[in-house]
């Protein structure tokens, strides 16, 4: 299947699973961690205002603009405050999505166990080991993938300085490695419950690149959403990637089931 096709069914995931929690009436089991994802937004989002008036604060201060031109130098402050803030929130909406995969790795890991349940029919008995083992893989991926895409971020920058023409290229290149590393994380999510290891894993991720770049780009848009994007964007990513890895049949081709 190629790259391009894997993207759209993707997105077509996404719309099965809305319809998936609809029909199997998971509100309940939804509308906690869509209160903890707030949660972890206030408190991201706190931060980010904290570090962003004390960088630009001290920048300021630091470069000291002349007074004498002072329509300029307001300018300048103003560009180059909202600059640093920019930068700062950027940053910091790297931490809240790396929050919720490690953080609340037990929710995660009870929302998936609970998804499956009701996709396959076959209820699983609660084993206190197993569900530990699942946490605390999802935490390592999840560190694992934020340490990868904070360092691919930092060469994406240095090397689109150094190749200045590519600069008005980087933020795309630095969109698609988040939308990947973070879709690669939570497809490890369902993988656990498949049985398969943690390079299995990794194999089964990067052989279908297309469908985990689809579902990290869709997470992205929906968290640009007011509110509705924190609450309900990672739940709504996590299902729509455990449909979606679960359709792959046993010749790696993807089929989107019909669930009305």
């Amino acid at each position: 299947m190629t790259f391009y096709r894997e993207m759209v069914k993707a997105i077509q995931f996404y719309v099965h699973a809305f319809r998936f929690i609809d029909k199997n009436r998971l509100y309940s089991f939804l509308l906690y961690p869509s209160i903890l994802n707030l949660l972890a937004a206030l408190f991201v989002g706190y931060l980010a205002w904290l570090t962003s008036g004390w960088l630009s604060n001290a920048f300021l201060v630091k470069i000291n603009l002349s007074h004498d031109l002072s329509s300029l130098s307001n300018f300048l402050e103003i560009v180059i405050s909202l600059l640093i803030k920019g930068f700062v929130l950027f940053f910091y909406l790297k931490i809240y999505r790396y929050i919720i995969l490690i953080f609340y790795a037990p929710v995660y890991v009870f929302i998936t166990e609970i998804v499956l349940c009701k996709l396959t029919g076959v209820r699983h008995k609660f084993h206190t080991r197993h569900f530990t083992l699942a946490i605390f893989r999802a935490m390592r991926t999840g560190a694992k993938n934020f340490f990868m895409e904070i360092l691919l971020s930092l060469c994406v920058v240095i090397f689109t300085l150094t190749i200045t023409w590519l600069l008005p290229l980087a933020p795309i290149f630095l969109f698609i490695v988040e939308s990947f590393f973070f879709a690669s994380a939570l497809a490890d999510f369902r993988n656990f419950y498949a049985q398969l290891q943690e390079k299995e894993s990794h194999e089964l991720i990067t052989h279908h690149p297309g469908m985990v770049l689809g579902n990290g780009v869709i997470f992205n848009f929906l968290l640009l959403v007011p509110l509705i994007g924190i609450l309900f964007a990672p739940l709504l990513a996590l299902v729509a990637s455990i449909l979606s890895f679960d359709s792959i049949d046993k010749k790696g081709e993807v089929y989107v089931p019909a669930i009305s």
